[in-house]
């Protein structure tokens, strides 16, 4: 399957899906796999934009690790690791490799997303999540559970899909089978569960998730690792990375749509990993911070987050290095067709598309030739009330849409009649 045909898959799944910690910092047990390595060479031009930021980041206690992976051969198949590649606390970054075992096991039929689990007040878990809003018991299915771990990342989800699938086990074993080593991804206790030593914890390298990363894109293009998970599942799951709600770091760079990711943070670390899906430039980015200063809570998200932003900025702004601008659609709708003068406006609504992602940017809005409004796209939408006395007659209204980044959308204009009476 091609990345545009993925896509627009991808697009349709994301509509048809259901619409339904106490964190170990630097204290992980065992021996370490040999790290990525570290070779700017791989992809100069990223690694001279991205080291200073990593650089920065060490001055101010944040440690930094990140790979980023050409996914379509757009740039002859480089792969980047810059900074530390050593092993991380995950915090919910590794729910991913229990969505990859739901759905693993969904497809053995030991599971259906149709199940109904009973949640009891036992199960109540604290942190990210709505679930633990609801009145206790309550019955959920394992599809939503599903949904809310990965889009807004439910700890109770979590925990419950843990025993639902039958403990870290079957987790360990799904990736350690499809050769990812244990030091590189391990599950090996719940969402705030206590630590116990030696292997009673979660970490992951960047090139454990790198691995994980790879299995789903190259499952979803039609190329499934044996025993892995089958083409729609991998589908399900990228399209629930679409969905992700957490917008704090990758996704405030890259328009909604095209990036698809998991986020996990805590006091000690701050984690963002998944994909930029442009049409045949696809990328696999994942990057990762940890607290070397002992920052507070909410001190820690404001000095770690933009870092992430920073690499995520300047990652896509790589991606659409000679890219193509991608098509887009603008539409001109009136909330009516004949307005009288001076009396209730008439509202303008602009709406822009893709066939990936959500354009972002300006609409410039015009009457008769003449400058009216220049309003900014919220989800791809914008509305716009005309002036209430406009000149007599037949007018044309007119709408252009600029992006925000012009090599990420191509311009595109609409235009409308308005027929103005004295009466």
């Amino acid at each position: 399957m091609t990345s545009r045909t993925r896509a627009r898959r991808l697009a349709a799944t994301v509509a048809l899906t259901l619409t339904t910690g106490l964190l170990a910092g630097t204290g992980i047990s065992g021996a370490s796999a040999a790290p990525a390595k570290v070779e700017p060479s791989t992809w100069p031009t990223l690694a001279a934009a991205l080291q200073p930021v990593i650089d920065d980041a060490e001055r101010r206690g944040v440690e930094m690790g990140l790979f980023v992976a050409d996914l379509d051969g757009a740039f002859g198949g480089a792969r980047l690791h810059l900074g530390e590649q050593g092993r991380f606390t995950t915090a919910s970054t590794i729910k991913l490799s229990l969505a990859a075992t739901v759905m693993h096991q969904v497809e053995s039929g030991t599971l259906s997303l149709e199940d109904v689990v009973t949640l009891q007040p036992a199960d109540l878990v604290g942190g990210s999540g709505v679930l633990k809003n609801n009145p206790f018991p309550q019955d959920v299915t394992v599809g939503r559970m599903l949904d809310l771990m990965i889009t807004v990342s439910d700890n109770t989800a979590t925990n419950k899909l843990v025993d639902v699938v039958g403990g870290h086990g079957p987790i360990n074993a799904l990736s350690q089978d499809a050769g990812i080593a244990k030091e590189d991804l391990h599950f090996g206790r719940k969402m705030f569960g206590a630590i116990v030593l030696p292997d009673g914890d979660i970490w992951a390298t960047p090139a454990g998730f790198e691995q994980l990363l790879d299995l789903f894109y190259a499952t979803a293009e039609g190329s499934p690792n044996a025993g892995f998970l089958s083409v729609a599942s991998a589908e399900h799951i990228l399209a629930l990375m679409q969905r992700q709600q957490v917008k704090t770091k990758l996704g405030t760079a890259v328009p909604p749509g095209v990036v698809a990711h998991k986020t996990g943070e805590n006091d000690t670390v701050s984690h963002d990993l998944g994909y930029f899906l442009i049409p045949g430039r696809d990328l696999a980015i994942g990057v990762f911070t940890r607290n070397e200063r002992g920052y507070a809570s909410a001190a820690w998200a404001a000095i770690a987050e933009p870092y992430v932003q920073k690499v995520a900025a300047l990652v896509y702004a790589e991606q659409l290095r000679g890219a193509t601008p991608m098509r887009s659609t603008t539409k001109l709708t009136l909330s009516k067709k004949r307005q009288v003068k001076g009396k209730k406006p008439v509202t303008a609504k602009v709406t822009v598309r893709a066939a990936v992602g959500t354009p972002t940017g300006k609409v410039l809005v015009r009457v008769g030739g003449k400058k009216v409004a220049l309003v900014t796209l919220k989800a791809g939408v914008a509305a716009v009330r005309l002036p209430k006395r406009l000149a007599v007659g037949n007018q044309r209204i007119a709408v252009s849409y600029q992006a925000t980044n012009r090599f990420a959308y191509a311009a595109s204009s609409a235009t409308a009649a308005l027929k103005v009476t004295k009466r």
